[in-house]
């Protein structure tokens, strides 16, 4: 079964994967928050080892986010625009990630992992999840 998707198309968007991260780096230097919820964010995983082979085989195949601290900053630049994240508040927190996994997919920044194609958001969640249960 095929993605429909070309060489051209997937090394395009794994580029612009990797200067999301570079920017989003950038930003975040000297701008780390304790307060990221990263446990609350890992509890909207549904599918436990689903995630936790495709955060494994992204950080594989998109080296500059292999490690909590750039999976962070990238994840919390992406959050920024929508003020202070729901800790705590599920519903609103699983609300936030939605809406954000399918701006990726209307922008067109997506990945293919393993035959999946996830949005940048959601593969970068995975990514979390396998290097916190690998801790």
């Amino acid at each position: 079964m095929s993605l429909g998707l070309s060489r051209r198309t997937f090394l395009g968007g794994l580029l612009a994967v990797a200067a999301s991260t570079a920017l989003g780096l950038r930003w975040w230097q000297g701008r780390r928050r304790p307060d990221f919820p990263v446990a609350d964010l890992l509890e909207l995983l549904n599918h436990r080892d689903s995630a936790l082979l495709l955060g494994r085989l992204y950080r594989d195949a998109v080296p500059v986010e292999n490690g909590k601290e750039p999976l962070i900053a990238v994840l919390a630049a992406t959050f920024r625009t929508a003020g202070e994240l729901p800790a705590g508040d599920q519903v609103s927190l699983r609300r936030l990630v939605n809406e954000y996994i399918r701006r990726d997919f209307t922008r067109d920044r997506v990945v293919a992992v393993d035959g999946w194609l996830l949005s940048v958001t959601e593969a970068r969640l995975c990514a979390l999840a396998s290097l916190e249960t690998s801790a």
